[in-house]
């Protein structure tokens, strides 16, 4: 297992579990990883699954055991809070975990990096705003985004789960200031008299 990381939603009218961000990788209890790395083994020998996937669980209240949701065959949407130095590149151990050759285990890092979906509030242009060094995922063109859609991804690295959510909190507030103050002026049509 390469790690934990914690997401979490953004919920909008229509979409209460729409994806908000994740921070990771994050401290786990060694018995959760113990059970899970048991569950994902038994998963792996039975299907023959190869390379980097993804496995969706929600620990319940109590923090007891785990609910598998599912398990994505591919790199998942967590990607990139976990492919940083000092491990070696992801993409390279899917390529040689796909030909049957695994890593050594992979020493802890204590920095956790995460990434948070920007949701515009209203349409915005966002090639209107500076776009700040701790941002990505911007469309590629002058288009409008509509209210509601993804405009882009704040990211911050620390070294707690709680201080990185705390600072891409306060960064996607203040992009989301930004990008309302670049929102195009609403037309106002008169008819002809």
């Amino acid at each position: 297992m390469i790690g934990f990381s914690e997401q979490w939603a953004d919920a909008a009218p229509g979409a209460p579990f729409r994806y908000g961000g994740a921070v990771g990788p994050v401290p786990v209890v060694p018995e959760l990883s113990l059970s899970v790395s048991d569950a994902l083994t038994r998963i792996v020998a039975e299907t023959g699954l190869r390379g980097l996937a993804s496995a969706d669980m929600i620990l319940p209240q109590d923090g007891r055991g785990f609910v598998l949701l599912e398990i994505n065959p591919r790199p998942g949407a967590t990607l990139d809070l976990f492919d940083r130095a000092p491990w070696p590149s992801l993409l390279g151990l899917h390529l040689d975990a796909c030909e049957g050759r695994l890593p050594a285990a992979l020493r802890p890092t204590s920095t956790i990096h995460g990434a948070a979906v920007v949701h515009a509030t209203t349409t915005v242009r966002p090639a209107a705003i500076a776009r700040p060094v701790w941002t990505a995922d911007w469309p590629s063109c002058d288009d409008s985004v509509p209210a509601g859609a993804p405009t882009c991804t704040v990211v911050a690295s620390g070294a707690s789960p709680a201080g990185v959510r705390a600072l891409l909190a306060e960064r996607r507030s203040a992009l989301l200031s930004l990008l309302r103050a670049a929102a195009p002026a609403p037309t106002n049509h008169k008819a002809p008299a």
